[in-house]
């Protein structure tokens, strides 16, 4: 009998020990061996997630396909360049365009003026699958960056349900840290309600739950009012950890874009957030190169 109750003292230590969470103090936080690895700076890191949105046909996809190039060949991207010599590999979930659409962006972006690059560092699949087929994709591979276009074809059910955005949020950043990735998702803004009604701004403009906004460490919202005189904009609607700038895009015959000027943003009542790139930690000077700008 008492060699019964040790061995159950000894599982349900086993358990208990399972279960305790890790505590760190203050300091130990501070001088922790482990430390942010920026893919894009401030923007992305290496277990990191990004989102991109935009309004249908506004250019999400071939946005993120120049991107991905641009990580992969190491070549300047809207303005900012990166850091070290990373050598990147995409995997692209085209959940939505199959191939033969793809293939549009392909043909334009080929004629545009790139250095050599390794083709074979940008991997596509154009099919629906399940989690575990993503996951077991992931694992063969091997990405440090994994797209997924778009977040909406990850739901099986309701995607305005934050339920259902909470457990996708966790499978996705478990895999991310388990598979050692940077996620990316490409999201779709809310319709505008109403004629002449003024769009959403901020993190309130993403499509379904709340959760989505607040899970992503850096939400990029591209527009395009559809007037030469105002064109593109990008601004960032979120990001953790670096001020939110915007600016002006132009985009070529070849659908590469690329820098104009900064924006000035502004919250609700028109009052602005930032002068400038300013430097987050003083609030002075210029940020350029925490923000990776060229």
């Amino acid at each position: 009998m008492l060699r019964l109750c040790q061995m159950a003292d000894l599982a349900s230590h086993k358990v208990e020990t399972a279960e305790r969470l890790t505590l760190y103090t203050y300091g130990e936080v501070n001088d922790h061996i482990d430390h942010l690895d920026w893919i894009i700076p401030t923007w992305l890191h290496t277990t990191g997630q990004m989102a991109i949105s935009a309004a249908s046909g506004v250019g999400k996809t071939q946005f993120a396909m120049q991107m991905g190039v641009s990580l992969i060949a190491q070549v300047p991207f809207v303005g900012m360049t990166f850091p070290g010599k990373t050598e990147h590999r995409v995997l692209m979930f085209s959940l939505e365009m199959d191939v033969r659409e793809l293939r549009y962006i392909t043909n334009h972006h080929s004629k545009g003026e790139w250095p050599e690059w390794d083709k074979t560092q940008f991997i596509i699949s154009d099919e629906l699958g399940t989690h575990l087929q993503y996951e077991a994709v992931i694992k063969e591979v091997q990405p440090t960056i994994v797209m997924f276009d778009s977040l909406t074809e990850l739901f099986e059910e309701d995607m305005t349900s934050s339920t259902e955005a909470r457990t996708l949020m966790r499978w996705l950043r478990k895999t991310r840290r388990e598979q050692h990735f940077a996620s990316v998702l490409i999201h779709h803004d809310r319709k505008e309600q109403g004629s002449g009604g003024r769009k959403q701004r901020g993190l309130s403009n993403l499509f379904g739950s709340f959760v989505f906004g607040k899970d992503t460490d850096t939400v990029v919202n591209l527009s395009d009012s559809g007037h030469k005189s105002i064109g593109m904009e990008l601004e960032l609607h979120k990001c953790r950890f670096g001020p939110k700038i915007g600016f002006k895009l132009d985009r070529d015959e070849n659908l590469i874009f690329s820098r104009k000027k900064e924006l000035q943003i502004t919250d609700q009542k028109g009052n602005p957030l930032v002068a400038s790139a300013k430097n987050p930690r003083t609030g002075t000077g210029t940020a350029t190169k925490d923000l990776g700008l060229a």
